[in-house]
């Protein structure tokens, strides 16, 4: 394939920030930003709730501690909940697992989750949630991933011995890393991952063409907005690697609402989440979160991780 091109430009980076110290996936700043209509979102007539119960899954926080993670969002949620005035207290919780995450909406102790897209889809079934919106940065709400090398490398047909840096950041739940299993078994490669002689799997964006760049590495997969961006800073980097392969759009994490809410309410809830970018006491926080609107959810988003994961489980002796 050609060398990277600086024109074609993918949705920006996504870098969400909450008190400029505390960064997430963007799929927490959707859930937060969730937070915050709901908490705008009352209907007339109804008792005001006391708390609002949100929660996060371990696989949409990246980058940051649990602790860190629960500390900034529980504090912008309890602002804007003070701010509107209707949830007295807020209450922001991080669970380990999906399992957990399920347990709490059904329970009744979570009302809003916000959790990637490979811990709901372990969960679906079980989950009494519903997906209700996903984040758009930059006009687009899917991310994609693009495995980079070397101008001289003759791909993934001398795999075998090489190196490989992997950008992975929210294992085991990383699209990028499943989109690797099924490509290396796409393209023939014996043993998949096993056939490198090293894999490494780094957390930050960039790290992994970055490292391909610097001759670190024989072959980098890379979010492919952070390898436009590290192109548009440094062409030099567009000159020296070319793209390989490029994996299927892919929706990274989901913000569920509890079914216990009902589809009325449930509905006015997504118009007010839907239309609050247009909002002036909201803009400085969408800038802030790099987040251009949220979006209401669409089936078809998940089409492409369905079919993804379906391949993956499909491979001969997947463990």
């Amino acid at each position: 394939m050609s060398p990277v091109n600086r024109r074609t430009r993918p949705p920006a980076c996504f870098v969400s920030a909450v008190l400029a110290a505390t960064v997430y996936t963007g799929v927490v700043v959707a859930g937060m930003l969730a937070v915050a209509t709901l908490a705008a979102a009352g209907s007339g007539g109804q008792d005001l709730k006391p708390t609002l119960h949100y929660g996060m899954t371990i696989g949409t926080i990246e980058d940051v501690s649990p602790n860190d993670a629960r500390a900034g969002s529980l504090l912008f949620a309890q602002g804007i909940a003070d701010a509107v005035g209707l949830y007295r207290l807020a209450e922001a919780e991080v669970y380990p697992t999906p399992v957990a995450a399920a347990t709490a909406v059904n329970a009744g102790s979570a009302d809003l989750v916000a959790i990637s897209t490979l811990e709901y889809l372990s969960v679906e079934k079980q989950m009494k949630a519903t997906p209700a919106m996903v984040y758009e940065t930059s006009g687009a709400v899917m991310a994609e991933y693009v495995l980079v090398s070397r101008q001289n490398s003759t791909g993934l047909a001398d795999a075998a011995g090489k190196s490989l840096v992997l950008y992975a950041p929210n294992r085991p739940w990383a699209l990028s890393e499943a989109w690797a299993e099924v490509l290396l078994a796409d393209a023939g490669v014996a043993g998949g991952l096993k056939a490198f002689s090293s894999v490494k799997f780094v957390a930050k964006r960039g790290h992994a063409a970055m490292a391909v760049f610097f001759g670190q590495a024989d072959f980098g997969i890379e979010s492919l907005s952070a390898l436009t961006t590290a192109v548009d800073l440094n062409p030099q980097l567009g000159k020296a690697l070319k793209v390989l392969a490029q994996s299927p759009r892919l929706i990274p994490g989901i913000v569920c609402l509890s079914d216990h809410m009902g589809p009325d309410l449930r509905r006015r809830y997504i118009e007010k989440m839907t239309r609050l970018h247009d909002l002036p006491r909201y803009r400085q926080a969408f800038m802030v979160m790099k987040v251009t609107r949220l979006v209401e959810w669409d089936q078809r988003f998940l089409d492409s991780a369905r079919a993804l994961i379906t391949k993956q489980r499909s491979i001969p002796g997947r463990r």
